[in-house]
């Protein structure tokens, strides 16, 4: 009986350290999982850094010397708000001509993984799972989006330094209003039809913006994987024209809000669903395909 209670013990005891140590290799597994994964997004945010840089340089000097011209021509006969002044100003169509820019900045990272030294072809000859180049791209991408959100957020509080002084200039003398508003930046973003889009103030709002943004990210890396493998063009229509008559829906009541109430969690759970299936098509595709 005491040789097999022993028995059993060195038993136990040797299961607890095969169990132990399939547990530390899973853990040095993820460690290194994560250290290549890291690797992937600093190789392709370096890439697109420059450029991000240089498009919001451009959007906040460009925006802002609209904005400045545009105040130059504000007196007390013509004085309007700083969000009808932003609008008319022409900043908005510098902020879409940046995402262009931005989507473009996207298409040549994806293709520069074809033509560059450090090729698609040198980084799957890594011994990683494929996906790890797909989410270290998706994130670069996605880090560059933020990036000109909070350029458009930061010449937005410039551009409001610049037209602050027409107040004090044209209608405080003139004792026009009675008192000065003080939180004025922030009314003009709650009532700007822009800044509704690019910073929400409620969390539905924010879920609709991201989800928006997300499913833009993932279409650009699915679209261009499937023209790239000329793969599945017929289902990449159809599921972008759903995406675009959503997101088109969504943009036009936020901008207009009209008195009829929407609820846009509905059309957030859609765009999650369509950004769903990118994900799950493009890591499939990506590993079967063979033109890369």
């Amino acid at each position: 009986m005491k040789f097999l209670n022993v028995s059993k013990m060195m038993d136990s005891r040797n299961r607890n350290k095969r169990v132990l140590s399939i547990i530390m290799k899973e853990k040095v597994n993820r460690g290194i999982n994560m250290k290549k994964f890291i690797y992937l997004f600093e190789h392709e945010f370096n890439y697109i850094f420059k450029y991000v840089l240089l498009l919001c340089g451009f959007s906040i000097a460009l925006q802002g010397f609209f904005i400045w011209h545009a105040r130059r021509g504000i007196n007390v006969y013509t004085y309007i708000p700083f969000e009808e002044m932003f609008i008319g100003s022409g900043a908005v169509i510098i902020a879409l001509i940046s995402l262009a820019g931005m989507i473009g900045i996207c298409i040549l990272s994806f293709y520069s993984n074809f033509n560059e030294s450090k090729s698609i072809y040198t980084l799957m000859a890594l011994p990683q799972d494929r996906k790890n180049m797909f989410f270290a791209k998706i994130l670069a991408w996605f880090v560059g989006f933020i990036s000109l959100v909070a350029s458009q957020l930061l010449i937005g509080i410039l551009g409001y330094a610049i037209f602050a002084p027409t107040y004090l200039k044209e209608l405080g003398p003139r004792n026009i209003v009675e008192t000065r508003v003080n939180n004025g930046l922030f009314l003009s973003f709650v009532r700007s039809d822009f800044y509704r889009i690019v910073m929400p103030l409620s969390f539905e709002g924010f879920l609709s913006t991201f989800a928006i943004l997300i499913s833009i990210i993932f279409a650009i890396y699915y679209s261009l994987l499937c023209i790239k493998g000329m793969y599945k063009r017929e289902i990449l229509a159809i599921v972008v024209v759903i995406q675009l008559i959503v997101v088109i829906n969504v943009l036009r009541y936020r901008v207009q809000l009209p008195f009829e109430y929407h609820n846009l969690y509905i059309s957030s759970g859609i765009l999650f669903v369509i950004t769903g299936f990118y994900v799950w098509d493009s890591i499939k595709i990506l590993r079967k395909c063979t033109f890369i």
